[in-house]
């Protein structure tokens, strides 16, 4: 019997639907289910036998006695409220309301936040007696065969694929590991000759979205494998490997299905990396060096080229990919030394190693202050470090938790201690060893093509989080004085930009403000969602794709998504808030709703979107090129060829109800303030194209005239002198 280790709770928002807990493992799933429109207060728990097995689970554990008491918290929630659709259109008010704010549950992971009927909707049952089997010659370096056996899915599509999920790539690291460099896991089943692989890891240690319990367990390094085929020796698949967002301190591999993406050739790997300070506390010595969660990935995607062949996956087609914190992920790793050769394409979706927030310029300071919250000598770091060490994961991950709420409210971004950070030489085996940009100006990164972009409204993201953790409950919202001469100054902090003389505040408040009443937030809201967005993302992601393009030799393909939909994840970003002043729009992580599969039902454009989405990012794992001459399936779509940024032509693909071929992304970095600040509309680059038609037309047409009138009268001149 294997033991219970977590629960994962499901169905997170009010409702009448039973609320489930199960436990995850390669043998069996546990459920506790309480039905709230009965009563929140009526439990039952069942223990589901495993037929592949024929193992029946009877025991009752702490973890599961925890989810017990969430699901009478959720259920009773349930019996008070209704449901609310998960990816409703998040509402605009025009005046704030005058009732008590609620507190938003701001989840960057969105972990959790997949009910199990999502997974279950996609999940074909009643083929126990013929599950997927995959006989791997040699996998995490077994020197005898292994039966693996998965579990069979089908896409949104309806093309049947196979899952292979929970599969270990690295020990433990807990007790003297933490902190450290990853060890690869060996092999770890035994004498037996058969591994289950039908339930997904566990995740990581971090807060759960619900309750404000800790969640997750050490022994968290693990991956799942999807393919459309079964290995057959005769071909083998392009990999796409994904690496999730959650701003380094949350998220799992729940929430990414792969129903959109395998109804192409490809096969998906998604992973599971240490976040926080589990991931990336530093002290900058051998003992805490920092970079855990890097060396994570990178330890996946070795493992890739190690065992993906037994999966039918060809190791010299790796794209990885990401999304925020992911997508800063997968920037470094087109950086750094140790990660080159493990991949051919990379793809960064609203997020780069360039970012304020993706770097950790003083780790030590972050270390101290971390371990201060966590009540740790600090003048001492060794002591610091044994305290860290041995404190329980639960006890670190909940207290992250908090101290990123407590600095938020400080005016900052709560990501201090849990991004990567510059190693010097006390660290032995340093990953990092100077600032991102500086890879990129001296050309040492892999030379592969880069996919990398934005949405039209990331900074409704990041304003949202000031407004809700800073300006609202330090009462700024309607101080006057504080909004006109003070606000921009904290705002630029937030992006690590000190302002000591206003000059640099006053500059970008007449850019992004300008002719907007500084003095009301709900006025100057959308010049503040604007700047945000290119502070916190689009000057990253278009300066990585110009240096990119620069000093590398592969394509760099730049991209913004502005498709407006009735959908959108700002509900599951921030559940619990029901209005705020200003449009949210095209917010971030709004792009994977076309590109994973969430609760919801795409429509209509929707679903056309969905398919451009899916048919560019899938091409470019398996040709190297979005919109290739090798293939036309994009032309069926309507997909204008994609152009690739070059020095002194920048291009990018604007995806909207159409896609179209567009020149300088900065252009587009006013969108919402000309869109709704009430000012008048500045004519887009075609337009103005079209008056300089114009213009050159009319000058040619006087010209002509001018000289058809000199002629006339010259002529008529030269007739009267003659009679």
């Amino acid at each position: 019997m294997v033991p219970v280790n977590k629960l994962v709770v499901h169905n997170v928002t009010a409702s009448r639907e039973p609320l489930t807990c199960s436990a995850p493992d390669h043998s069996h799933r546990r459920h506790l289910t309480v039905d709230a429109a009965t009563s929140p207060f009526i439990v039952s728990v069942q223990a589901r036998p495993n037929q592949e097995r024929g193992e029946t689970v009877a025991t009752y554990t702490p973890s599961e006695m925890r989810c017990l008491l969430v699901a009478l918290v959720v259920g009773a929630a349930g019996v008070l409220g209704n449901s609310v659709p998960p990816l409703a259109t998040h509402v605009r008010a025009d005046t704030p309301s005058n009732d008590p704010p609620e507190v938003p549950q701001v989840n960057w992971g969105l972990q959790g936040a997949v009910s199990e009927e999502l997974w279950e909707q996609f999940t074909v049952r009643g083929m126990n007696d013929n599950p997927p089997i995959i006989v791997h010659d040699s996998l995490n370096g077994a020197s005898e065969p292994v039966t693996l056996i998965g579990k069979h899915m089908k896409t949104i599509k309806d093309r049947p694929i196979f899952a292979f999920q929970g599969i270990m790539y690295g020990e433990e690291m807990s007790g003297e590991l933490r902190f450290k460099k990853t060890v690869p896991k060996e092999p770890y089943w035994g004498n037996d000759s058969e591994l289950y692989l039908n339930h997904l890891g566990e995740m990581c240690p971090q807060k759960s979205m619900i309750g404000g319990v800790p969640g997750g367990k050490e022994d968290c390094l693990s991956l799942n494998v999807y393919t459309p085929y079964l290995p057959d020796g005769k071909r083998l698949l392009p990999v796409m490997f994904f690496i999730h967002g959650g701003a380094f301190i949350s998220g799992d591999s729940s929430l990414y299905l792969p129903t959109k993406l395998l109804d192409h050739d490809v096969i998906l790997v998604v992973i599971h990396y240490r976040l926080g300070n589990l991931g990336f506390f530093s002290l900058d010595n051998d003992d805490a060096p920092g970079n855990a969660g890097l060396w994570d990935q990178i330890t996946a995607l070795q493992w890739v080229q190690d065992n993906i062949e037994g999966f039918g996956g060809d190791k010299t087609k790796v794209t990885i990919f990401g999304e925020s914190a992911g997508a800063a992920s997968v920037g470094y790793l087109l950086l750094l030394p140790e990660a080159a050769g493990l991949f051919r394409g990379v793809i960064g979706e609203s997020g780069s190693a360039l970012e304020h927030w993706s770097h950790d310029p003083d780790p030590i300071t972050s270390a101290e202050v971390i371990g201060e919250y966590n009540k740790c000598p600090t003048d001492n770091h060794t002591a610091l470090y044994e305290c860290m060490r041995d404190m329980d994961a639960d006890i670190l991950s909940i207290n992250m938790a908090h101290f990123v709420g407590q600095d938020r409210k400080n005016g900052q971004m709560g990501f201090r201690g849990a991004a990567p950070v510059t190693q010097s030489s006390n660290v032995r085996e340093r990953l990092v060893v100077k600032h991102p940009i500086d890879y990129l100006k001296d050309g040492n990164f892999s030379d592969v093509p880069l996919i990398i972009g934005t949405n039209k409204h990331e900074g409704s993201f990041v304003l949202t989080i000031m407004y809700t953790e800073f300006l609202r409950p330090n009462n700024k919202l309607e101080d006057t004085e504080y909004l006109k001469n003070d606000m921009m100054i904290d705002f630029l902090n937030c992006f690590g930009v000190q302002d000591y003389t206003n000059g640099i505040s006053e500059a970008i408040q007449d850019s992004f403000i300008s002719g907007l009443d500084a003095g009301d937030f709900n006025n100057s809201a959308p010049g503040y969602v604007d700047a945000a967005g290119v502070f916190f993302l689009k000057a990253g992601g278009w300066q990585t794709a110009k240096l990119h393009a620069k000093y590398g030799s592969s394509d760099t393909y730049y991209y913004s998504f502005d498709f407006e939909s009735d959908d959108t994840m700002f509900r599951w970003l921030f559940m619990g808030l029901t209005d705020v002043p200003y449009r949210t729009g095209v917010t971030h992580s709004d792009e994977m709703l076309y590109i994973f599969s969430f609760p919801g039902q795409l429509e209509d454009q929707q679903l056309i979107v969905k398919d451009r989405m899916v048919k560019m990012w899938t091409n470019f794992a398996i040709y190297g090129n979005p919109t290739p001459d090798e293939e036309s399936g994009w032309k069926d779509l309507d997909i204008p060829k994609w152009l690739p940024v070059k020095v002194g032509d920048h291009k990018y693909m604007l995806v909207q109800d159409e896609c179209t071929v567009e020149t300088e992304f900065p252009d587009r970095w006013h969108i919402a303030l000309q869109e709704d600040g009430n000012l008048p509309r500045q004519p887009t680059l075609d337009e103005y194209n079209d008056l300089e038609d114009e213009r050159d037309a009319f000058f040619i047409t006087m010209i002509v005239f001018i000289i058809a009138f000199v002629c006339a009268a010259g002529y008529a001149v030269f007739v009267f002198c003659k009679k």
